[in-house]
């Protein structure tokens, strides 16, 4: 089956252009070549999810499926999510992602005057914080 005409994988169907060989391997065979390939299944959306894993989207993101070097330890929708190291990640076994630091708490819904204070109060954590909201003068 090609892309055009394939919904999604909640139908039971499958692309015939993708082939998972063992564990480690998925080969994605395209009509043509296409240049950005390698940085867009590099994207976090091309994580490979086992099937079973798989049975409820809507809620997927809370408890998604860890092949990196982190984990969701902690979610609540909108607020916060905890992400701590992987234990069953080696960097001998992924040469593409690194482990940076031991836990990421990522603040969600923090309005752009909080996030400017808090950065430039430079207390506790935020110390170590970073922000990719765009922030206007």
């Amino acid at each position: 089956m090609g892309g055009t005409d394939y919904d999604g994988p909640y139908d039971g169907k499958e692309l015939d252009s993708i082939e998972v060989a063992g564990d480690h391997k998925i080969a994605f065979r395209l009509k043509r070549p296409f240049g950005n390939w390698p940085w867009i299944v590099s994207m976090p959306a091309f994580a490979p999810v086992p099937a079973a894993a798989d049975t409820k989207p809507e809620t997927y993101g809370e408890h998604p499926v860890a092949s990196g070097p982190y984990q969701v330890t902690s979610f609540r929708k909108g607020s916060q999510a905890v992400l701590d190291r992987n234990p069953n990640w080696t960097a001998d076994s992924d040469q593409v992602r690194f482990a940076g630091p031991d836990k990421i708490v990522l603040d969600m819904g923090l309005n752009n005057d909080t996030i400017v204070q808090r950065l430039i109060d430079d207390k506790g954590e935020d110390q170590t914080a970073i922000s990719n909201a765009l922030i206007s003068p």
